[in-house]
């Protein structure tokens, strides 16, 4: 049996239509790629991290 079947064997619908859900996927990873972005250039500004030097 189908997980999206219930007992009764009707279809159960999907809370969000499939464009919304692909739309939340890419979001959150455009937010954490963006949030990392931001942590690397504060981190080589305020800890002089350089991820070119070998010792980082």
């Amino acid at each position: 049996m189908s997980l999206l079947l219930r007992s009764d064997d009707t279809v159960v619908p999907s809370p969000l239509p499939q464009g919304a859900g692909y739309a939340v996927v890419v979001a959150v990873g455009l937010i954490f790629a963006l949030g990392m972005i931001g942590l690397t250039r504060l981190l080589k500004k305020t800890l002089n991290e350089d991820n070119a030097n070998v010792e980082t």
